[in-house]
């Protein structure tokens, strides 16, 4: 019989430690602990890591390198067209989790819960009924609430959910039969954010919300209303795209205080107008599309690959775009 070499007992040991960790910490009836327990969990491994790096530099172990990580800008392309393109028949039980979580925030309203401040900021529901469409969506957009929601979920459905029970503006909004044109002035007003005068704050909030309007796709109370304005849509993120590219030309990075002014926010706001190309001329699409599909980048951010990228999408899209 072999014995096992001393790196090999180590690392088993680590890892039974990381396992009875995990367990005890995930065992616990406690919900509220749960963001705790991550913190815990990272902790260990942390050290678990740092004690598995230690042993392994003092028997020699090689490290294996890391290889060259990269990003393609069309990752999440596939996606937004399956998404957009694809009759959502919602199964059964996914129908339950819904009408769960709408019936947990309207007991937790009831209640007297409140979610973001709100108690502090939010406005009667016969205000919001008041508004046309576009100024009630501007107001609802103006916080960066409707992107935290709809990406903390693996459903969007769900934060869909909790805004339209705990924001009073959101639920006028989405009962609205022209919704869309809301959407449409929400991508004017982050657009006109996009200004190098603006400090980084602001942005970095007009990003995150105009990044987390790609979500609304997947959602059947969103695509209904665009069926058939398309191009209007299209039109709208083109203009996104032109002022993202016209404020990488004349970014200061000592103006904001960051060598990045944002991430890959861009990047899917010409992914949704990929798709959205894809509806209305399919062979402009095509044409494209190899190209697109090619690019990659380093890992590192680069504005220089953003702006290129985006510069080939607006020269697809812009004639498509034109009334």
């Amino acid at each position: 019989m072999k014995y096992l070499r001393p790196a090999a007992i180590i690392g088993c040991c680590v890892g039974i430690a990381i396992l009875m960790i995990w367990w005890l910490t995930s065992a616990s009836p406690d919900a509220g602990h749960k963001h705790q327990r991550l913190l815990d969990n990272n902790t260990a491994r942390h050290a678990a890591n740092a004690v598995a790096a230690s042993e392994g530099d003092a028997l020699s172990i090689p490290q294996t390198p890391e290889p060259k990580l990269v990003v393609s800008p069309t990752h999440e392309l596939d996606d937004i067209i399956e998404s957009f393109e694809k009759e959502l028949i919602e199964e059964s039980q996914r129908v339950m989790d819904y009408v769960e979580a709408e019936a947990e925030w309207r007991v937790y309203r009831r209640d007297g819960g409140t979610c973001w401040g709100s108690e502090e900021w939010m406005k009667t529901p016969e205000y919001y009924s008041e508004l046309d469409t576009q100024a009630l969506a501007v107001e609802c957009y103006e916080r960066t609430i409707f992107a935290h929601e709809m990406t903390i979920y693996d459903d969007p459905k769900l934060g869909w959910i909790c805004l339209k029970i705990m924001h009073d503006g959101f639920a006028e909004l989405f009962r609205r039969p022209d919704l869309w044109k809301g959407i449409l002035a929400v991508y004017d007003m982050q657009a006109s954010k996009l200004n190098p005068s603006n400090d980084l704050l602001a942005i970095r909030s007009a990003s995150l919300t105009l990044h987390s309007l790609h979500v609304l796709y997947t959602l059947p109370e969103f695509k209904q209303q665009v069926q058939g304005r398309e191009k209007e849509f299209l039109q709208a993120h083109v203009k996104v795209l032109k002022m993202y590219r016209d404020y990488i030309d004349r970014f200061d990075p000592e103006h904001v205080g960051a060598s990045v002014p944002f991430f890959m926010e861009p990047v899917v706001v010409g992914e949704v107008s990929l798709m959205l190309l894809k509806q209305v001329n399919p062979s402009a699409y095509a044409h494209v599309e190899p190209v697109i599909r090619q690019i990659k980048w380093p890992q590192k951010q680069d504005l220089k690959d953003i702006r290129n990228f985006l510069e080939i999408v607006i020269t697809a899209t812009d004639d498509w775009a034109v009334s």
